[in-house]
């Protein structure tokens, strides 16, 4: 038997024995959010905590809901955001001019991810698994070409491979490498001048 409890769970009570055999089914509830255990109320209870920028571990000690039912309905957040971010740049006909690209290790470990950002703006363009050459390619091929239109100029580590592939899909486009970690950008055939 299915019933709703404060403040917003979905609880299941337990018959402990029964007499005769009872075929099981589910059905949709109208009230839950998708991809979780709790109400729609309970979400946006949770959604507003998170606009507030309480921690996700604050939440789940405050109205006792797993953590990771927290995290489900952060993205699901997220990812409306990003689709109507999405649709918001396209109708306004976005070209960044000037790119950054840089790769970091996710939890200290061996495993890497690539970031591609627009320095005008902030926005980060593009972020994928890997830091190969093979992994960065995928960059040109789900962003699309058209999309790069109006690139002038693109910062990137000395000891990254990607310039290869802006001359490959963005010939126009001018590579800068970060000298030795200065906080200045220099231009590759300058570079042994400044260093």
């Amino acid at each position: 038997m299915l019933t709703l409890s404060f403040p917003g769970y979905l609880s299941f009570q337990e018959i402990s024995h029964l007499l005769w055999p009872v075929d099981i089914f589910t059905e949709d509830i109208p009230c839950q959010c998708p991809f979780t255990r709790v109400t729609w109320d309970m979400a946006l209870w949770i959604i507003h905590l998170l606009k507030c920028h309480t921690s996700i571990s604050a939440i789940s000690a405050m109205l006792s809901v797993h953590w990771s039912t927290i995290q489900k309905i952060q993205k699901h957040i997220m990812d409306k955001a990003l689709a109507a971010f999405e649709t918001c740049l396209k109708k306004s006909n976005y070209r960044p001019r000037y790119l950054a690209v840089d790769e970091f290790a996710i939890h200290k470990g061996h495993r890497y991810a690539t970031c591609v950002m627009d320095l005008e703006t902030g926005f980060i363009l593009w972020a994928g698994l890997g830091r190969s050459m093979a992994d960065f390619e995928r960059f040109f091929k789900s962003i699309g070409l058209s999309l790069l239109s109006r690139l002038k100029a693109v910062a990137m580590d000395m000891n990254a491979s990607f310039n290869r592939l802006f001359q490959k899909y963005c010939p126009k486009v001018q590579p800068y490498h970060v000298c030795n970690d200065n906080p200045y950008f220099a231009h590759p055939r300058v570079q042994n001048k400044i260093s």
